[in-house]
C-alpha cells in the first residue's frame, strides 16, 4: 500500500486488504498507524513516532524490520515490512505476513 506524507493511505491492493481484514473504503484516506499499526506485539500502544513508516516519512531512509499490524477484528499478526520513500514525500509499504515462519523457528 501507499502513504503520503502525513501517513495517510493513497492506495491498497486487494491482498494487503485481505490481510487486514478492511475494505478499499474502510482504509483509503484513513491514517495507517491508527487503522492497524497502533499496538505492539506486548498489546501495548505503538507511539507514531516509533513507527517504521512514520521515520521513513521523516527521515527518507527505507526500512525492513519486523513489526506487527492489527487486524481489523484486533487481533495481531507479524509481518515483515519493507518501508520505501518516495518522491511525493510520501512512502510505499510492502508486507508478508510472517506468521507462518515464526511458528516453524520455534520449532
Amino acid at each position: 500500500y501507499g502513504v503520503d506524507k502525513r501517513g495517510y493511505c493513497t492506495w491498497i491492493n486487494q491482498k494487503a486488504l485481505d490481510m487486514l481484514g478492511f475494505t478499499q473504503a474502510e482504509a483509503l484516506g484513513q491514517d495507517q498507524h491508527a487503522l492497524f499499526h497502533y499496538k505492539k506485539h506486548t498489546h501495548q500502544e505503538y507511539p507514531v513516532s516509533e513507527c517504521p513508516i512514520h521515520l521513513t516519512l521523516h527521515d527518507r531512509q527505507s526500512r525492513e524490520v519486523q513489526d506487527y499490524f492489527v487486524h481489523k477484528n484486533g487481533t495481531l499478526f507479524p509481518i515483515m515490512p519493507t518501508v520505501a520513500p518516495i518522491t511525493d514525500g510520501g512512502a510505499i509499504i510492502i508486507f508478508r505476513d510472517i506468521t507462518e515462519k515464526l511458528q516453524n523457528d520455534r520449532r
